[in-house]
C-alpha cells in the first residue's frame, strides 16, 4: 500500500492492514518516514517503509485511499481503535499529568494555512477559549505549527498546559497519541488530530463547517469511520458560534452527570 494523501487521510486508511491481513496477505504501508513512529503500531500491519527510501519487491501494489474499492466493500471496519500509543511515551506522559486534578481536555484549531479552504476549517482560538471557561478543565495545547501564536488569546487565569517544543521531536504524532492516551476529551477542528483520536479510540469531538469534506457525510452526530467520535456542525456557512454553542450544551451535560463525555453528548443531543 502506498500512501498518496495527507497526513490525516493516511491516519483515517490505516485502518485496512488488518483486513487485507486477514485474506492472507502480508502488508507492508509506505509513506511518509516521519509517519514511521506512529504508524508502525497500526494493527494488521507487517512493516511501514519510508517511501523515500528503496521500495521492497511485492506481488501487488495499491494507493491506500483505493482500498475500500479493491477490497469491493461498501461496509467501514469500526473496530474501537486500530492503532495503539507506544506505552513508554503513555506512561512518561501519564507522569507528567499526574499533578493535574480535575478534567484534562485536548485543544487543537487550526489547519494548515496555506490550504485554500482553511478558512472552513480552522476556528480562533479565542471562541475554543470562551466555550470551554464554565467547565473549569485543565486544556492541553495540541495544536502544533500554525496556530500556536494565537495562544496569547487565552486569558492568563486559564489553566492552559502547553509542551512547546517538547512534542514529536522524533517523529510524528508519537508523543500527541501518547498524550491523547492520557486526556478525558479532545476538542478540534477538521485536521489529522481528530483522525488521530479516533484511531487510537479516545473521545473526540470534532467542530465542523456548513458544508464538510464528503467524509463526515451530512445530518448526523456521530460518524461511521469512529466510534468514539461526535461531530458538531455549523448551521449556516462560516457560523463556528452555531456548532461550538452545541459544544457548550454538551460540555455542560458532561459536567453535569460525569462519566463517558461521548454518553453525555448522546444525551443531550437526543442520541
Amino acid at each position: 500500500m502506498h500512501a498518496e494523501q495527507g497526513l490525516g487521510d493516511i491516519i483515517q486508511f490505516a485502518r485496512y492492514p488488518i483486513e487485507i491481513t486477514e485474506r492472507g496477505a502480508r502488508v507492508l504501508l509506505a509513506g511518509p518516514g516521519r509517519l514511521a513512529g506512529l504508524l508502525s503500531n497500526v494493527q494488521g500491519l507487517s512493516e511501514y517503509v519510508d517511501a523515500a527510501g528503496p521500495l521492497p519487491e511485492v506481488d501487488f501494489h495499491v494507493p491506500l485511499l483505493s482500498l475500500p474499492h479493491r477490497l469491493q466493500s461498501d461496509v467501514i471496519r469500526t473496530e474501537k481503535s486500530y492503532l495503539d500509543a507506544d506505552p513508554q511515551r503513555v506512561a512518561h506522559w501519564q507522569a507528567r499529568f499526574d499533578a493535574l486534578k480535575g478534567i484534562k481536555i485536548g485543544l487543537a484549531w487550526q489547519g494548515n494555512v496555506e490550504y485554500e479552504m482553511d478558512y472552513s476549517r480552522s476556528i480562533p482560538a479565542a471562541l475554543l477559549a470562551k466555550l470551554i471557561e464554565p467547565i473549569g478543565a485543565h486544556l492541553v495545547v495540541l495544536q502544533q505549527g500554525y496556530g500556536r501564536e494565537q495562544l496569547d488569546q487565552f486569558p492568563p487565569r486559564y489553566p492552559i498546559v502547553e509542551f512547546g517544543e517538547e512534542l514529536d521531536q522524533d517523529a510524528a504524532f508519537v508523543d500527541t497519541a501518547a498524550i491523547m492516551a492520557n486526556l478525558d476529551l479532545i476538542i478540534t477542528s477538521d485536521t489529522a488530530i481528530p483522525h488521530l483520536a479516533g484511531a487510537l479510540g479516545r473521545p473526540v469531538w470534532v467542530l465542523l463547517p456548513y458544508a464538510p469534506d464528503w467524509r463526515w457525510l451530512l445530518d448526523r452526530v456521530d460518524s461511521p469511520w469512529y466510534r468514539s467520535m461526535r461531530l458538531f456542525r455549523q448551521v449556516k456557512p462560516r457560523d463556528w458560534p452555531s456548532a461550538l454553542a452545541q459544544v457548550g450544551k454538551c460540555l455542560a451535560r458532561w459536567q453535569d452527570i460525569g462519566g463517558d463525555p461521548n454518553a453525555a453528548a448522546d444525551a443531550e443531543l437526543g442520541v
